[in-house]
Formats: C-alpha cells, sequence, structure tokens
C-alpha cells in the first residue's frame, strides 16, 4: 500500500471511528428539554449575577460553567461531529479519497452502531 492509499484510509478510519464515539455518547446523554431549560435559566441567573455586580460595582467574578453546562456543549459537540462525519461519508471528497460507496459505507457503520448501542 502506498503512503497516500494509507493515508486515505487512515482519514477514513477516524471519521468511522469520530462517528461510532459520538453516537454512542449521544446514545448515552441524550439532549433533552429538561437538561437545555435547566441550562437556559444557569445562564439567565449567571448574567443576572453579573449585572448586579457590575450595577454594585463589585469586582468581576470568574463563575465556571456547570455540569450541565458543560453536558449540553458536549452533546452539541458530538451532534456536530455526527453530522460533518456523515457529510464527509457522502462528500465528493470521500470519493477522491477511495472507490468505496461512502453511503454504503455510512449505512454498514450506523447498521454496526444501532446493533451495538442501540437507537
Amino acid at each position: 500500500m502506498n503512503p497516500y492509499e494509507a493515508l486515505a484510509n487512515a482519514i477514513i478510519q477516524q471519521a468511522a471511528n469520530d462517528h461510532r464515539r459520538a453516537t454512542k455518547f449521544l446514545k448515552a446523554n441524550p439532549k433533552t428539554d429538561g437538561l437545555v431549560a435547566t441550562v437556559a435559566k444557569q445562564i439567565r441567573e449567571r448574567k443576572a449575577r453579573i449585572k448586579a455586580r457590575k450595577e454594585n460595582s463589585e469586582p468581576a467574578v470568574a463563575e465556571e460553567k456547570t455540569a450541565e453546562e458543560k453536558m449540553l456543549a458536549r452533546i452539541m459537540v458530538c451532534e456536530a461531529l455526527v453530522k460533518d462525519t456523515e457529510s464527509f461519508f457522502r462528500s465528493d471528497w470521500f470519493s477522491d479519497l477511495t472507490d468505496l460507496d461512502g453511503v454504503w459505507l455510512l449505512e454498514k457503520l450506523k447498521k454496526m452502531e444501532d446493533e451495538q448501542y442501540g437507537r
């Protein structure tokens, strides 16, 4: 196998790994309306605290994101990763890298994920 074929295979393998990892995470940690509402409330409360500190000329306080905010951010990253990898498998670039049918490969990948993680 020449180095270009090896690189193309590595790119495709990484996309499949990324898709599997993101799908597994999303299955275990779905985005729920409750989570979104909780995070929205936490952000509103934080903005209110910041505004109150400014109005009272109090020093700024660094506030860390809550566990729910971090979880929602990771869910959103995984959702984007799934979307991006699926676009990749359907792209002209995928076709440039290999003679495999990207749509067929994506369907097989999704079928394997369904069997492993349920959907």
